[in-house]
């Protein structure tokens, strides 16, 4: 989505003339779950990653524009099973 006049683009976030927040809505180039931040493709290449809490990330590069980076995920617990007695 690009920005007009009237609208200032801040990330994935955008203000009206007036300053007022608008409702978030989502751009390629904001990044997200296999998306680079940097250009929005979806070649991304994985390597490490690491366990922080109940957080993990995984390292990423880019394959179109070369940045790397890092995805992060919040997990948590939803059930526990029984699998042998």
């Amino acid at each position: 989505m690009q920005a007009d006049e009237k609208n200032e683009v801040l990330g994935a976030y955008f203000k009206d003339a007036e300053g007022n927040n608008l409702e978030c809505v989502p751009d390629k180039k904001a990044g997200g779950p296999g998306i680079c931040p940097k250009c929005g493709s979806v070649l991304l290449d994985y390597g490490d990653d690491e366990l922080v809490d109940n957080d993990i990330s995984y390292e990423f590069t880019c394959g179109d524009c070369g940045a790397m980076g890092k995805e992060w995920y919040h997990m948590e617990w939803i059930e526990s099973e029984v699998l042998s007695e």
